[in-house]
């Protein structure tokens, strides 16, 4: 017992430093750690803890002895505080090209249909017999083949414009050679075929390769009823 007294006596200042420096680890880690993992010293609460005992104790060891040699201590310390912030520099560079990655995933490009996707998302011609729209905004379907030329120059302009109307529109894809069951069902007999579905109303269907200008017309009067 008196061990044990005496051990405390002579390390007093070092335990404080331990529980102070287990409480700032921990408000370091729920504050800017580098919560992704990339950085073990602060990627968990129980690391971030663990590092700041460490710092904390070495901290008061420090100013406990000054009187003493403190130089291994002081660069131990120097290490400790720059690998933390190396590790926090690090985090933010990975958060900042997550973020452009998100964005640049997340822009709104043309979508491609299956013939059961195309029941879900538009119109299931099995289940109806008049035209019932069962999208949620309204939609420009793009039938086209994988040969076609008109078609590959199209291609481009509809993906801008799909980033253009993110949000008020969707712009689909069909593929007449993999999905011939649709190509029938709407008799597209020259392609590209555009398939303008308004919310309401009947849809209107375009042959031959548009320019952007003339498209983004027939989507602003026809699916937007912008007059």
């Amino acid at each position: 017992m008196s061990t044990i007294k005496i051990f405390l006596r002579r390390n007093v200042f070092t335990l404080i430093g331990v529980i102070i420096g287990g409480f700032g680890g921990y408000i370091y880690w729920s504050k800017v750690g580098c919560v992704s993992g990339t950085c073990p010293i602060t990627s968990s609460p129980v690391m971030s803890v663990i590092w700041g005992m460490m710092m904390g104790g070495l901290l008061f060891s420090m100013f406990n002895s000054l009187k003493k040699s403190s130089m291994n201590q002081l660069t131990v310390l120097v290490i400790i505080v720059t690998a933390s912030f190396a590790c926090n520099r690090a985090h933010k560079a990975e958060n900042a090209t997550e973020i452009l990655i998100q964005k640049e995933n997340n822009k709104m490009t043309t979508v491609h249909l299956t013939t059961t996707e195309f029941k879900t998302k538009v119109f299931d011609y099995q289940l109806n017999t008049e035209w019932k729209y069962a999208g949620d905004k309204p939609c420009l379907i793009d039938f086209y083949a994988t040969w076609c030329a008109p078609c590959r120059v199209i291609a481009p302009i509809l993906e801008e414009l799909a980033e253009e109307y993110e949000g008020k529109i969707y712009i689909y894809k069909v593929d007449t050679g993999a999905e011939q069951e649709l190509a029938q069902v709407f008799g597209i007999r020259s392609i590209p075929s555009l398939l303008f579905v308004p919310m309401t109303g009947q849809p209107q269907m375009t042959q031959g390769a548009m320019g952007k200008a003339d498209l983004k017309h027939i989507i602003d009067e026809v699916l937007l009823n912008k007059k």
